[in-house]
Protein backbone atom coordinates (compact mmCIF):
# COMPACT_ATOMS: atom_id res chain seq x y z
CA UNK A 1 0.00 0.00 0.00
CA UNK A 2 1.33 3.50 -0.76
CA UNK A 3 2.18 5.89 1.74
CA UNK A 4 -0.25 9.06 0.86
CA UNK A 5 1.57 10.85 3.16
CA UNK A 6 5.17 10.49 1.28
CA UNK A 7 5.60 13.15 -1.63
CA UNK A 8 8.31 10.75 -2.61
CA UNK A 9 6.06 7.84 -3.14
CA UNK A 10 3.48 9.50 -4.52
CA UNK A 11 2.51 11.66 -7.23
CA UNK A 12 2.05 15.48 -6.85
CA UNK A 13 -1.17 15.45 -7.44
CA UNK A 14 -2.17 12.28 -5.47
CA UNK A 15 -0.02 13.80 -2.24
CA UNK A 16 -2.03 17.22 -3.22
CA UNK A 17 -5.47 15.46 -2.74
CA UNK A 18 -4.22 13.47 0.44
CA UNK A 19 -3.69 16.63 2.03
CA UNK A 20 -6.97 18.43 0.91
CA UNK A 21 -9.21 15.63 2.38
CA UNK A 22 -7.17 15.47 5.67
CA UNK A 23 -7.65 19.45 6.09
CA UNK A 24 -11.42 18.78 5.38
CA UNK A 25 -11.43 15.74 8.22
CA UNK A 26 -9.47 18.22 10.61
CA UNK A 27 -12.21 20.66 9.62
CA UNK A 28 -15.24 18.36 10.33
CA UNK A 29 -13.89 17.30 13.78
CA UNK A 30 -13.73 21.33 14.52
CA UNK A 31 -16.92 22.72 14.25
CA UNK A 32 -15.58 26.03 14.98
CA UNK A 33 -13.87 26.60 11.76
CA UNK A 34 -16.06 28.38 9.02
CA UNK A 35 -18.00 25.75 6.47
CA UNK A 36 -15.71 25.70 3.37
CA UNK A 37 -17.68 27.34 0.19
CA UNK A 38 -19.29 25.54 -2.31
CA UNK A 39 -19.04 25.34 -6.22
CA UNK A 40 -22.06 24.88 -8.02
CA UNK A 41 -21.31 23.09 -11.24
CA UNK A 42 -22.72 22.34 -15.14
CA UNK A 43 -21.09 19.25 -16.09
CA UNK A 44 -21.46 17.85 -19.77
CA UNK A 45 -23.96 15.28 -18.94
CA UNK A 46 -28.16 15.44 -20.03
CA UNK A 47 -29.36 16.32 -16.42
CA UNK A 48 -31.23 19.38 -16.15
CA UNK A 49 -29.58 20.71 -12.47
CA UNK A 50 -25.84 21.68 -11.09
CA UNK A 51 -23.66 19.71 -8.99
CA UNK A 52 -22.33 21.06 -5.92
CA UNK A 53 -18.03 20.34 -4.75
CA UNK A 54 -16.94 21.53 -1.52
CA UNK A 55 -13.73 23.92 -2.68
CA UNK A 56 -10.20 22.52 -1.01
CA UNK A 57 -8.22 24.90 0.47
CA UNK A 58 -6.15 27.00 -1.49
CA UNK A 59 -8.42 26.58 -4.75
CA UNK A 60 -10.08 29.92 -5.97
CA UNK A 61 -12.76 29.62 -8.56
CA UNK A 62 -15.17 32.31 -9.83
CA UNK A 63 -18.62 32.31 -12.18
CA UNK A 64 -16.66 30.71 -15.39
CA UNK A 65 -13.91 28.93 -14.14
CA UNK A 66 -13.22 25.18 -15.31
CA UNK A 67 -12.99 22.76 -12.79
CA UNK A 68 -11.89 18.71 -12.88
CA UNK A 69 -14.53 17.05 -10.68
CA UNK A 70 -15.88 13.35 -10.18
CA UNK A 71 -19.17 11.89 -10.99
CA UNK A 72 -19.60 8.65 -10.01
CA UNK A 73 -16.68 6.88 -11.95
CA UNK A 74 -16.30 9.61 -14.31
CA UNK A 75 -13.91 12.42 -13.87
CA UNK A 76 -15.42 15.52 -15.90
CA UNK A 77 -14.66 19.33 -16.74
CA UNK A 78 -17.27 21.65 -15.67
CA UNK A 79 -18.22 25.29 -15.63
CA UNK A 80 -18.68 27.24 -12.43
CA UNK A 81 -22.01 28.63 -12.17
CA UNK A 82 -22.03 30.31 -8.80
CA UNK A 83 -20.01 29.73 -5.68
CA UNK A 84 -21.97 29.22 -2.66
CA UNK A 85 -21.89 29.18 1.17
CA UNK A 86 -24.05 26.31 2.00
CA UNK A 87 -25.80 23.70 0.10
CA UNK A 88 -28.46 21.47 0.62
CA UNK A 89 -27.00 17.98 0.03
CA UNK A 90 -25.14 17.04 3.35
CA UNK A 91 -21.40 17.81 3.74
CA UNK A 92 -20.83 14.31 3.91
CA UNK A 93 -22.10 13.51 0.70
CA UNK A 94 -20.16 16.09 -1.02
CA UNK A 95 -17.40 15.69 -3.05
CA UNK A 96 -14.09 17.83 -3.30
CA UNK A 97 -13.32 19.76 -6.24
CA UNK A 98 -10.11 18.01 -7.51
CA UNK A 99 -8.55 20.44 -9.76
CA UNK A 100 -8.67 24.35 -11.88
CA UNK A 101 -8.06 23.39 -15.50
CA UNK A 102 -5.35 25.61 -16.36
CA UNK A 103 -7.50 27.89 -18.82
CA UNK A 104 -9.15 31.40 -18.34
CA UNK A 105 -12.49 31.20 -17.05
CA UNK A 106 -15.04 31.87 -19.26
CA UNK A 107 -15.56 35.49 -19.69
CA UNK A 108 -19.65 36.35 -18.17
CA UNK A 109 -21.37 37.17 -21.31
CA UNK A 110 -20.46 33.60 -22.41
CA UNK A 111 -21.69 31.74 -19.28
CA UNK A 112 -24.74 34.12 -19.99
CA UNK A 113 -25.13 32.97 -23.72
CA UNK A 114 -25.10 29.26 -22.61
CA UNK A 115 -28.04 29.66 -19.91
CA UNK A 116 -29.54 31.73 -22.73
CA UNK A 117 -29.15 28.58 -25.38
CA UNK A 118 -30.48 26.17 -22.13
CA UNK A 119 -33.05 28.49 -21.26
CA UNK A 120 -34.70 29.46 -24.84
CA UNK A 121 -34.38 25.80 -26.42
CA UNK A 122 -35.24 23.61 -23.29
CA UNK A 123 -31.31 21.67 -23.11
CA UNK A 124 -29.23 21.01 -19.87
CA UNK A 125 -27.13 23.95 -19.18
CA UNK A 126 -24.04 21.81 -18.58
CA UNK A 127 -24.40 20.72 -22.30
CA UNK A 128 -24.69 24.16 -23.72
CA UNK A 129 -21.58 25.43 -21.46
CA UNK A 130 -19.47 22.29 -22.96
CA UNK A 131 -20.08 24.07 -26.43
CA UNK A 132 -18.17 26.95 -25.32
CA UNK A 133 -15.28 24.87 -23.50
CA UNK A 134 -12.20 24.20 -25.74
CA UNK A 135 -10.66 20.31 -25.89
CA UNK A 136 -9.06 20.22 -22.79
CA UNK A 137 -6.86 17.00 -23.86
CA UNK A 138 -4.23 17.71 -25.91
CA UNK A 139 -3.48 20.90 -23.73
CA UNK A 140 0.57 19.53 -23.77
CA UNK A 141 0.46 20.12 -27.59
CA UNK A 142 -1.41 23.36 -27.79
CA UNK A 143 1.29 24.72 -25.31
CA UNK A 144 4.06 23.80 -27.35
CA UNK A 145 2.59 24.80 -30.48
CA UNK A 146 1.41 28.70 -28.19
CA UNK A 147 -0.36 31.56 -29.58
CA UNK A 148 0.71 33.03 -33.21
CA UNK A 149 2.07 36.54 -32.22
CA UNK A 150 3.59 38.87 -34.45
CA UNK A 151 7.84 38.75 -34.00
CA UNK A 152 10.95 41.00 -35.29
CA UNK A 153 14.07 40.78 -34.71
CA UNK A 154 16.33 42.06 -32.06
CA UNK A 155 19.89 44.03 -32.01
CA UNK A 156 21.23 40.60 -30.74
CA UNK A 157 19.56 38.83 -33.28
CA UNK A 158 20.16 40.78 -36.36
CA UNK A 159 24.11 40.22 -35.00
CA UNK A 160 24.29 37.12 -33.98
CA UNK A 161 22.06 34.86 -36.05
CA UNK A 162 23.77 35.26 -39.60
CA UNK A 163 26.57 33.40 -38.15
CA UNK A 164 24.93 31.12 -35.96
CA UNK A 165 23.17 29.73 -39.42
CA UNK A 166 26.36 29.38 -41.99
CA UNK A 167 25.41 25.37 -41.51
CA UNK A 168 21.67 25.68 -40.90
CA UNK A 169 19.68 26.11 -44.42
CA UNK A 170 16.43 26.21 -43.28
CA UNK A 171 16.87 28.54 -40.32
CA UNK A 172 19.02 30.85 -42.76
CA UNK A 173 15.75 30.59 -44.97
CA UNK A 174 13.32 31.52 -41.82
CA UNK A 175 15.89 34.32 -41.29
CA UNK A 176 15.40 35.96 -44.52
CA UNK A 177 11.82 36.19 -43.97
CA UNK A 178 12.81 39.18 -41.81
CA UNK A 179 14.17 41.15 -45.05
CA UNK A 180 17.07 41.55 -42.52
CA UNK A 181 15.82 42.47 -39.70
CA UNK A 182 14.27 45.50 -41.29
CA UNK A 183 10.24 43.70 -41.55
CA UNK A 184 8.16 42.16 -38.80
CA UNK A 185 7.03 38.73 -39.31
CA UNK A 186 2.87 38.52 -38.82
CA UNK A 187 0.94 36.61 -36.07
CA UNK A 188 -0.52 35.36 -40.10
CA UNK A 189 2.55 34.46 -41.06
CA UNK A 190 3.81 32.68 -37.74
CA UNK A 191 0.52 30.80 -37.69
CA UNK A 192 0.76 29.79 -41.26
CA UNK A 193 4.48 28.67 -40.90
CA UNK A 194 5.52 24.74 -40.11
CA UNK A 195 6.28 23.12 -37.00
CA UNK A 196 9.53 23.27 -36.92
CA UNK A 197 9.83 26.54 -38.17
CA UNK A 198 7.73 27.55 -35.05
CA UNK A 199 10.14 25.68 -32.82
CA UNK A 200 13.16 27.20 -34.12
CA UNK A 201 11.29 30.59 -33.59
CA UNK A 202 10.31 29.87 -30.59
CA UNK A 203 13.84 28.86 -29.21
CA UNK A 204 15.03 32.12 -30.69
CA UNK A 205 12.65 34.29 -28.64
CA UNK A 206 13.96 32.26 -25.64
CA UNK A 207 17.83 33.57 -26.87
CA UNK A 208 16.48 37.05 -27.27
CA UNK A 209 17.34 37.01 -31.11
CA UNK A 210 13.42 37.70 -31.50
CA UNK A 211 10.74 39.84 -29.62
CA UNK A 212 7.01 39.64 -29.68
CA UNK A 213 5.44 43.08 -30.90
CA UNK A 214 2.05 44.70 -31.31
CA UNK A 215 0.96 43.96 -34.79
CA UNK A 216 -0.25 47.39 -36.33
CA UNK A 217 -3.69 48.18 -37.47
CA UNK A 218 -4.15 46.73 -41.19
CA UNK A 219 -4.80 49.59 -43.54
CA UNK A 220 -7.99 49.53 -45.06
CA UNK A 221 -7.61 52.43 -47.28
CA UNK A 222 -7.40 50.47 -49.60
CA UNK A 223 -10.44 47.88 -49.18
CA UNK A 224 -12.28 51.46 -49.35
CA UNK A 225 -11.12 52.57 -52.19
CA UNK A 226 -12.25 49.10 -54.08
CA UNK A 227 -15.93 49.81 -52.95
CA UNK A 228 -18.59 51.13 -55.21
CA UNK A 229 -21.33 53.52 -54.48
CA UNK A 230 -23.82 50.73 -52.80
CA UNK A 231 -20.98 49.27 -51.03
CA UNK A 232 -19.64 52.12 -49.68
CA UNK A 233 -23.18 53.48 -48.66
CA UNK A 234 -23.38 49.90 -46.63
CA UNK A 235 -20.09 49.93 -45.03
CA UNK A 236 -20.63 53.50 -44.16
CA UNK A 237 -24.34 52.12 -42.08
CA UNK A 238 -22.63 49.49 -40.55
CA UNK A 239 -19.57 51.74 -38.97
CA UNK A 240 -22.19 54.66 -38.07
CA UNK A 241 -23.67 52.27 -35.74
CA UNK A 242 -20.58 51.53 -33.90
CA UNK A 243 -21.13 51.39 -30.08
CA UNK A 244 -24.46 50.30 -29.81
CA UNK A 245 -26.76 47.25 -31.32
CA UNK A 246 -28.15 47.53 -34.50
CA UNK A 247 -29.31 44.58 -36.47
CA UNK A 248 -28.71 44.58 -40.56
CA UNK A 249 -29.89 42.73 -43.41
CA UNK A 250 -26.96 42.91 -46.28
CA UNK A 251 -28.74 42.02 -49.65
CA UNK A 252 -27.25 41.64 -52.33
CA UNK A 253 -27.49 39.52 -55.29
CA UNK A 254 -24.64 36.70 -56.64
CA UNK A 255 -21.06 38.38 -56.87
CA UNK A 256 -22.43 42.21 -55.78
CA UNK A 257 -19.72 42.02 -53.44
CA UNK A 258 -20.57 41.68 -49.84
CA UNK A 259 -17.82 39.92 -48.73
CA UNK A 260 -16.30 43.44 -49.32
CA UNK A 261 -18.53 45.10 -47.67
CA UNK A 262 -18.09 43.10 -44.81
CA UNK A 263 -13.98 43.60 -44.13
CA UNK A 264 -14.52 47.40 -44.69
CA UNK A 265 -16.66 47.20 -41.47
CA UNK A 266 -14.29 44.75 -39.82
CA UNK A 267 -12.07 47.11 -41.08
CA UNK A 268 -13.13 49.80 -39.34
CA UNK A 269 -13.08 48.14 -35.68
CA UNK A 270 -9.66 46.36 -36.24
CA UNK A 271 -7.97 49.94 -36.73
CA UNK A 272 -9.61 51.01 -33.31
CA UNK A 273 -7.79 47.49 -31.76
CA UNK A 274 -11.21 45.54 -31.21
CA UNK A 275 -12.48 42.22 -32.38
CA UNK A 276 -14.87 40.57 -35.06
CA UNK A 277 -16.94 37.51 -35.37
CA UNK A 278 -17.70 36.21 -38.17
CA UNK A 279 -19.82 33.06 -39.09
CA UNK A 280 -19.91 30.90 -42.02
CA UNK A 281 -22.26 28.19 -43.13
CA UNK A 282 -20.28 25.24 -43.85
CA UNK A 283 -16.12 23.82 -42.74
CA UNK A 284 -14.68 23.91 -46.61
CA UNK A 285 -15.67 27.71 -46.95
CA UNK A 286 -13.27 28.40 -44.37
CA UNK A 287 -10.15 28.32 -45.65
CA UNK A 288 -10.79 30.41 -49.50
CA UNK A 289 -12.88 33.24 -46.74
CA UNK A 290 -9.32 33.21 -44.59
CA UNK A 291 -7.46 33.50 -47.68
CA UNK A 292 -9.28 36.19 -49.29
CA UNK A 293 -9.25 37.96 -45.78
CA UNK A 294 -5.58 37.85 -45.69
CA UNK A 295 -4.78 39.44 -48.62
CA UNK A 296 -7.09 42.34 -48.35
CA UNK A 297 -5.72 42.80 -44.77
CA UNK A 298 -2.47 41.68 -45.04
CA UNK A 299 -0.68 40.95 -41.62
CA UNK A 300 -4.34 40.34 -39.78
CA UNK A 301 -4.54 38.16 -37.15
CA UNK A 302 -7.15 35.44 -37.72
CA UNK A 303 -8.31 32.21 -35.60
CA UNK A 304 -10.72 29.70 -36.82
CA UNK A 305 -12.80 27.80 -34.74
CA UNK A 306 -14.90 24.89 -36.04
CA UNK A 307 -15.32 20.89 -35.12
CA UNK A 308 -12.72 19.52 -37.51
CA UNK A 309 -9.94 21.30 -36.13
CA UNK A 310 -7.96 19.21 -34.02
CA UNK A 311 -8.16 19.01 -30.29
CA UNK A 312 -4.47 21.28 -29.94
CA UNK A 313 -5.52 23.47 -33.29
CA UNK A 314 -8.95 24.29 -31.17
CA UNK A 315 -7.40 25.37 -28.09
CA UNK A 316 -5.01 27.53 -29.39
CA UNK A 317 -7.53 29.20 -31.79
CA UNK A 318 -9.88 29.40 -28.54
CA UNK A 319 -6.85 30.80 -26.50
CA UNK A 320 -6.17 33.32 -28.87
CA UNK A 321 -9.73 34.97 -29.25
CA UNK A 322 -9.85 34.70 -25.51
CA UNK A 323 -6.37 36.92 -25.07
CA UNK A 324 -7.60 39.34 -27.72
CA UNK A 325 -4.86 38.20 -29.83
CA UNK A 326 -6.97 37.07 -32.71
CA UNK A 327 -8.17 40.19 -34.52
CA UNK A 328 -11.03 37.87 -36.57
CA UNK A 329 -12.33 34.90 -34.93
CA UNK A 330 -13.72 33.27 -38.30
CA UNK A 331 -15.74 29.89 -37.82
CA UNK A 332 -19.28 27.86 -38.37
CA UNK A 333 -21.47 27.82 -35.73
CA UNK A 334 -19.23 26.76 -32.49
CA UNK A 335 -17.39 29.76 -32.87
CA UNK A 336 -20.26 31.87 -31.52
CA UNK A 337 -19.28 30.76 -28.31
CA UNK A 338 -15.59 32.23 -28.90
CA UNK A 339 -14.42 34.42 -25.73
CA UNK A 340 -14.14 37.81 -27.29
CA UNK A 341 -13.09 40.63 -24.78
CA UNK A 342 -13.17 43.30 -27.39
CA UNK A 343 -16.31 42.30 -29.64
CA UNK A 344 -17.42 45.03 -31.60
CA UNK A 345 -18.88 43.82 -34.83
CA UNK A 346 -20.65 40.29 -35.40
CA UNK A 347 -21.17 39.11 -39.24
CA UNK A 348 -23.38 35.84 -40.35
CA UNK A 349 -22.63 34.98 -44.18
CA UNK A 350 -25.23 33.16 -45.81
CA UNK A 351 -27.61 34.02 -42.94
CA UNK A 352 -30.56 31.97 -44.07
CA UNK A 353 -28.56 28.63 -44.52
CA UNK A 354 -29.62 25.73 -42.71
CA UNK A 355 -26.04 24.69 -41.51
CA UNK A 356 -26.48 27.41 -38.81
CA UNK A 357 -28.83 24.64 -37.13
CA UNK A 358 -27.71 22.40 -34.80
CA UNK A 359 -29.34 19.40 -35.70
CA UNK A 360 -28.11 17.10 -32.60
CA UNK A 361 -26.46 17.06 -29.07
CA UNK A 362 -27.63 20.85 -28.35
CA UNK A 363 -30.06 21.97 -30.65
CA UNK A 364 -29.81 25.64 -31.43
CA UNK A 365 -29.56 28.71 -34.40
CA UNK A 366 -26.59 29.87 -34.70
CA UNK A 367 -27.70 32.82 -36.56
CA UNK A 368 -30.20 33.91 -33.81
CA UNK A 369 -27.87 33.08 -30.84
CA UNK A 370 -25.41 35.47 -32.63
CA UNK A 371 -28.05 38.06 -33.01
CA UNK A 372 -29.06 37.78 -28.78
CA UNK A 373 -25.02 37.63 -28.39
CA UNK A 374 -24.67 40.97 -30.24
CA UNK A 375 -27.64 42.47 -28.54
CA UNK A 376 -26.24 41.96 -25.11
CA UNK A 377 -22.72 43.20 -25.73
CA UNK A 378 -24.29 46.33 -27.44
CA UNK A 379 -22.43 45.58 -31.00
CA UNK A 380 -23.75 45.67 -34.60
CA UNK A 381 -24.38 42.41 -36.54
CA UNK A 382 -24.53 42.04 -40.03
CA UNK A 383 -27.01 39.07 -41.66
CA UNK A 384 -25.96 38.77 -45.10
CA UNK A 385 -27.66 36.91 -48.10
CA UNK A 386 -28.58 36.90 -51.88
CA UNK A 387 -31.57 35.25 -50.71
CA UNK A 388 -32.61 35.88 -47.14
CA UNK A 389 -34.35 33.73 -44.76
CA UNK A 390 -38.32 34.32 -44.59
CA UNK A 391 -37.80 35.84 -41.01
CA UNK A 392 -35.02 37.79 -41.97
CA UNK A 393 -37.02 39.31 -44.63
CA UNK A 394 -40.25 39.78 -42.15
CA UNK A 395 -37.73 41.68 -39.95
CA UNK A 396 -36.45 43.78 -42.35
CA UNK A 397 -39.66 44.81 -43.38
CA UNK A 398 -40.90 45.19 -40.05
CA UNK A 399 -38.40 47.55 -39.40
CA UNK A 400 -36.66 45.19 -36.60
CA UNK A 401 -33.42 45.22 -39.29
CA UNK A 402 -31.90 47.79 -41.53
CA UNK A 403 -31.97 46.45 -45.04
CA UNK A 404 -29.23 47.60 -47.16
CA UNK A 405 -28.95 46.92 -50.77
CA UNK A 406 -26.51 45.92 -53.68
CA UNK A 407 -28.58 45.59 -56.38
CA UNK A 408 -25.90 45.11 -59.06
CA UNK A 409 -23.09 43.11 -59.33
CA UNK A 410 -19.25 44.36 -58.03
CA UNK A 411 -17.79 43.76 -60.97
CA UNK A 412 -18.97 46.27 -63.93
CA UNK A 413 -18.39 43.50 -66.56
CA UNK A 414 -20.16 40.77 -65.10
CA UNK A 415 -24.08 40.50 -66.63
CA UNK A 416 -26.73 38.08 -64.39
CA UNK A 417 -27.18 35.72 -66.94
CA UNK A 418 -30.19 35.74 -69.68
CA UNK A 419 -33.36 34.20 -68.79
CA UNK A 420 -35.54 32.57 -71.45
CA UNK A 421 -38.70 31.23 -71.52
CA UNK A 422 -38.81 27.65 -72.51
CA UNK A 423 -42.39 26.29 -72.69
CA UNK A 424 -42.82 22.52 -72.13
CA UNK A 425 -46.60 21.91 -72.51
CA UNK A 426 -46.39 22.72 -76.43
CA UNK A 427 -47.11 20.12 -79.29
CA UNK A 428 -43.69 18.33 -79.82
CA UNK A 429 -42.55 18.73 -76.46
CA UNK A 430 -42.35 14.92 -75.15
CA UNK A 431 -41.35 14.76 -71.44
CA UNK A 432 -42.13 18.40 -71.28
CA UNK A 433 -38.89 19.18 -72.95
CA UNK A 434 -39.53 21.15 -76.08
CA UNK A 435 -37.55 22.79 -78.79
CA UNK A 436 -36.05 25.98 -77.06
CA UNK A 437 -34.60 22.92 -74.07
CA UNK A 438 -33.29 20.43 -77.39
CA UNK A 439 -31.64 23.68 -79.15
Amino acid sequence: MKDLGNKAAVGNEDFEYYNRVTRVVAHERHPRVSPMPIARVALPVAAATTFDYWLPDGLEVGRGSLVRVTLGTRSLVGVVVAVVATSPVPREKLQPVRAVVALPPLPEDVVALAEFVATYYHEPLGLALALAVPPVAGRDAAARRGVAVALTLTPDGIAALPGLLARAPAARALYTRFADGAATLSATDVAALPTHARRTLRAWQARGFVTAVDAPPPDITEALQRLNDAQAASAAAIAAAAGGFAAFLLYGVTGSGKTDVYLAAAGRAFAEGRQVLMLVPEINLTPQLVARVCAALPGLAVATLHSGLAAAERRTAWLAAASGAAQLVLGTRLAVFAPLPSLALVVVDEEQDASYKQQDGVRYHARDVAIWRARRRGVPVVLGSATPSLESWLHARDGRYRRLDLPARADPRAAPPRVVLAPNRAEGAPDGIGATMRA
